[in-house]
């Protein structure tokens, strides 16, 4: 388990970075990692037991899952599509979190389920909109929601070994407020938890180095190389390329559009 100081330096992280959304954040980058149909069938199952208020036996479940990808029988993409929100029915469940964490406050999985979910919120909010044409109210919801966020996941960072999951997720959240700083941070400390994850690696790329969010083509096939060098599989790898390429396609379509509008 993370120590007490490593607890603090995490939540350190977050107070100074994302907990204020910024009107000039981007919203998040499509392409999320495709689930399969077990994946899909167990947060049905999580959802259920959610709902019906089994608290024992989602958090047993959900830890149960954190334990296997800890001990190398899961890897963390499958813990990811494991705990993406466990039910499609946002704005009904706030309760249901609330009462599972009341039962298991010191549950790294209930706080996780809670960050991820507040998460979720976060960017419903915020939609597909660039910040600027957002009313103070909705700039309000989306800020409140991503800070709770934060507290959660921040949180539970210290209940475990490997929170990978949570920082993947704070990735997130400091994508809303493009501050970058945190993100680079939150890499740092899920490679050092897991050298070889490519979950927060993938984010990092999807919602820092393209150059729609500051970076650049360059920056990301460097990011790819070092990533095959830290031991990240080549399956995984291939998701990288898939990012890459369609960054190519992106600044080809950019390129020709500027030249165009120079010959007009």
């Amino acid at each position: 388990m993370l120590g007490q100081g490593s607890a603090k330096i995490l939540f350190a992280l977050a107070v100074f970075a994302g907990l204020i959304f910024s009107p000039g954040g981007h919203a998040q980058i499509k392409g999320e990692l495709p689930d399969t149909l077990p994946e899909i069938s167990s947060r049905a199952d999580s959802c259920a037991l959610l709902k019906q208020g089994q608290y024992a036996a989602l958090d047993k479940k959900a830890n149960d899952l954190q334990q296997d990808y800890e001990a190398g029988r899961m890897t963390d993409l499958s813990l990811l599509h494991d705990f993406r929100s466990f039910c499609p029915e946002m704005y009904k469940l706030e309760e249901k979190y609330d009462a599972w964490i009341s039962a298991y406050p010191q549950s790294y999985s209930a706080r996780l389920a809670y960050g991820v979910y507040l998460s979720d919120l976060a960017y419903y909010w915020k939609g597909h909109d660039d910040g600027n044409t957002l009313s103070p109210a909705q700039a309000e919801t989306v800020k409140s929601y991503a800070d709770r966020a934060m507290q959660e996941l921040t949180l539970s960072i210290a209940l475990t070994g490997r929170p990978v999951i949570s920082f993947y997720a704070i990735m997130g959240i400091s994508a809303l407020s493009a501050d970058n700083r945190t993100a680079a941070q939150t890499l740092d400390a899920a490679d050092k938890v897991d050298p070889k994850n490519f979950v927060v690696r993938y984010k990092y790329m999807a919602t820092t180095l393209t150059t729609r969010s500051g970076g650049s083509l360059e920056q990301m096939v460097g990011f790819r190389d070092d990533a095959q060098k830290a031991g990240v599989p080549e399956q995984q790898l291939r998701y990288f390329d898939d990012l890459i390429a369609d960054e190519r396609a992106w600044v080809a379509y950019c390129q020709c559009g500027a030249a165009s509008n120079i010959a007009r």
